[in-house]
């Protein structure tokens, strides 16, 4: 954890209730030592895999379509009942359309989502760019945030 005060202060880190390398939540805290007041910002990791069934997630910018995305359910995480659709957000962009579907083939219902690759474009995706965030609320109004690697490939393939 990092701590930085002048006449307020953050932090941000992680917290690790088992062993070192597993998350289960990231976190914020902001505090206004003016207006004596403590923010926090916990958010639950979600499994976020751009172009389901892919193993290299190509890109193309120039594409006029969308950007298929997933998030997956597990035995402790039900995506279709537990997130709020409309809080998802890539760069600032909501999404498209969304599904309910297994994309990945382990009998439980995913998230499966599109976003618009031009409204991405003109939020800022570009070529330079190889993880792309998720981020959004359950429909508890808990933060969850995901992230994923993407490969840009050249308009003309």
């Amino acid at each position: 954890i990092e701590l930085d005060c002048v006449a307020s202060c953050a932090a941000e880190g992680d917290l690790f209730p088992h062993e070192p390398d597993e998350v289960l939540f990231t976190f914020e805290v902001g505090i206004d030592l003016a207006n004596g007041a403590i923010t926090v910002d916990v958010c639950l990791p979600v499994v976020f895999d751009i172009k389901p069934g892919s193993r290299t997630n190509p890109w193309n910018l120039g594409s006029e379509g969308v950007l298929p995305v997933a998030i997956l359910s597990d035995a402790f995480f039900d995506a279709p009942s537990e997130v709020d659709v409309g809080t998802l957000e890539i760069l600032g962009v909501g999404i498209d359309k969304w599904t309910v579907e297994d994309v990945d083939g382990d009998g439980l219902d995913d998230l499966k989502l599109h976003w618009r690759t031009q409204e991405l474009v003109d939020a800022g995706a570009n070529e330079t760019m190889t993880v792309l965030e998720l981020r959004g609320e359950t429909n508890l109004g808990m933060c969850i945030e995901g992230a994923d690697v993407v490969r840009i490939v050249p308009a003309n393939k």
